[in-house]
């Protein structure tokens, strides 16, 4: 059917007369699980270096494959990567140790440091013209050339104040450099004359700065970090796309109140208790009872995390793709996270909006800025009968506060799904409480606890999604469908020839929305594997046709049709 249905839509594609355009949004491909990337190179092979925190370098395939993980053991700051097919030499803005480029051998042995007189040594790239280093200064308007002996050769003025990733393209011998003032990939001559520019990564449906970028392929590879993204862009005007849009469902699990002044909230001395409701929800319900028996106090500063804090049993992690967690990360800053390592720091309240909070897997029993270096400690426990996880924050004071204040709040996990949340004590400044699985692609807005409870949170899920490689004339093209649930009689891949939005709550796909047209056919997905595809094929013709997909999963619980569906995806064929 699918094929019969390529063949009859050809001639629309045709006549569509669509070209790429040099600079064109490509995709994305996502960071490594658990990783907060941060810069971006290239090796001679095509392989992708990517820097994360924590001082950790991947070497990943173009489709976002990781290959290796390295930890650079010298290096403070990891800011750019790159190598000259022997040698990994890697950008370190960190003053403590030595700001300058890090060079270590391919299996990630340190090996020297080469100093700089750069001001923040950000993205770096390799020539095999001259086999000369070139590294960009972030916030200097400048990259310095180097040899691979670390000889300072050259160095070259840029357009912007902000810079940080740099690419070198053999095939014109020119370098693309990421700027952050303005945010546009600028393509520079080897003299760093300006060539050509286009936007940046804020006009891309990512809607975020960069960070790091390379050079693959005739592909820019541009780093958003908040998005834990690569984007990726077209350099050449003839390539191949695939652009994500829109919402799939069901809706991971999220809500939350938010109270912006001081004084605003109505919880002291309230308490929630959040009861299983299935594996997708919970009924909540006013009250729950204070566990005196709080344990051993963390020794908490200011700002601190306590990482893969054992809970003793699993604890289901409602709406997420995650299943359960037996370890917790535990903030002093109110919130426990139910991914370890995954926040990388410990996100202050002061500035957090419900944005920020739906981002990552975690509970904000008070997310403020807590400061138990002035007084109280955060506890931990893990008690019997019946079993539970405690966390209490105790009487512990908000940053700055004058006279200092004091904050009691506890939170409970069980192995049910159950959990409780007490506000004891204090909880009147601005602060957020709530749930949320993480990847929360829209945000929901602050609801009123003490108004809304008691009600039915959920059914909540991972969101079905669906992915596909560029569909390049000639190749084959696979779709890789994820967060099918247990339960899924089958699942489909709808093909249409336009992008729509229409809402399907009508019809009992409640949450739901229609992202294609659906007007050309549809394609199995294997329930084991969430895989799919076809060859595309080999006709020049085809060069910048469009198609529109979306993954249908028929799964019962979530709405009264049974019915789910992914985000949306457009392919561009092309090279």
């Amino acid at each position: 059917m699918l094929h019969t249905s390529l063949r009859a839509i050809t001639p629309l594609i045709l006549a569509a007369g669509l070209t790429a355009q040099a600079g064109s949004y490509l995709g994305s491909i996502p960071s490594p699980a658990g990783a907060t990337p941060i810069g971006l190179g290239a090796a001679p092979t095509g392989e992708l270096l990517l820097t994360a925190t924590g001082g950790v370098l991947y070497r990943m395939d173009t489709a976002g494959n990781v290959l290796a993980q390295l930890t650079l053991s010298n290096t403070g700051s990891a800011n750019g990567a790159t190598s000259d097919g022997v040698n990994l030499y890697v950008t370190d803005s960190n003053a403590t140790r030595g700001k300058g480029i890090d060079v270590y051998d391919a299996a990630g042995n340190y090996i020297q440091t080469f100093a700089t007189t750069a001001f923040f040594p950000a993205g770096i790239a390799w020539s095999p013209m001259n086999n000369h280093l070139y590294m960009v200064d972030r916030v200097g308007a400048q990259v310095f050339e180097y040899d691979t002996a670390g000889n300072q050769v050259a160095l070259y003025p840029l357009q912007a104040q902000q810079n940080d990733g740099i690419g070198y393209d053999i095939q014109t011998n020119s370098f693309w450099v990421y700027e952050l003032t303005g945010d546009q990939i600028v393509n520079y001559d080897a003299q760093f004359q300006t060539l050509q520019m286009f936007p940046g990564t804020q006009s891309s449906p990512l809607g975020a700065l960069g960070r790091g970028a390379t050079f693959v392929g005739g592909l820019i590879y541009v780093v958003v970090q908040s998005a834990r993204q690569v984007a990726i862009f077209d350099a050449t005007g003839t390539s191949a796309a695939v652009n994500s849009y829109g919402n799939g469902c069901p809706l991971p699990g999220c809500f939350y109140e938010q109270f912006t002044t001081p004084g605003s909230s109505d919880l002291s001395g309230r308490a929630f208790t959040f009861r299983s409701n299935g594996p997708r929800g919970w009924a909540a319900t006013v009250g729950g009872t204070f566990e005196t028996n709080i344990g051993p106090g963390l020794n908490h500063v200011d700002d601190q995390i306590d990482r893969a804090v054992p809970l003793g049993f699993n604890f289901p992690v409602v709406g997420s793709s995650v299943g359960t967690t037996n370890a917790i990360d535990i903030s002093s800053n109110g919130w426990v996270s139910f991914i370890p390592n995954e926040i990388p720091d410990t996100g202050f309240y002061v500035g957090a909006t419900g944005d920020k909070f739906i981002q990552y897997a975690r509970i904000a029993t008070w997310w403020d800025d807590l400061d138990p270096s002035v007084a109280g400690d955060t506890h931990f426990t893990t008690l019997s009968n019946p079993t539970r996880a405690v966390i209490t924050w105790n009487g512990v004071p908000q940053f700055g506060a004058t006279p200092p204040d004091s904050n009691t709040i506890q939170l409970q996990l069980y192995p049910n799904g159950d959990w409780t949340i007490i506000y004891q004590a204090g909880c009147v400044d601005e602060a957020i409480t709530g749930w949320s699985s993480g990847a929360v692609p829209t945000d929901p807005g602050s609801l009123d606890f003490t108004a809304s409870i008691p009600r039915i949170f959920g059914p909540y899920g991972a969101t079905l999604t669906v992915s596909a490689t560029r569909p390049i004339l000639g190749t084959a093209l696979a779709y890789q469908v994820t967060n099918i649930p247990t339960g899924t009689a089958f699942a489909s891949l709808l093909f249409g020839t336009a992008q729509v939005s229409n809402p399907l709550d009508p019809i009992g796909v409640t949450g739901c929305t229609l992202l294609c047209s659906a007007d050309v056919g549809n394609l199995p997905i294997s329930l084991a594997t969430g895989q799919t595809g076809f060859p595309v094929p080999n006709n020049p013709a085809l060069a910048g046709a469009t198609l529109f997909n979306q993954a249908l999963a028929a799964t019962p619980g979530f709405n009264p049709a049974g019915i789910i569906l992914s985000n949306g995806i457009q392919l561009r064929l092309g090279n």
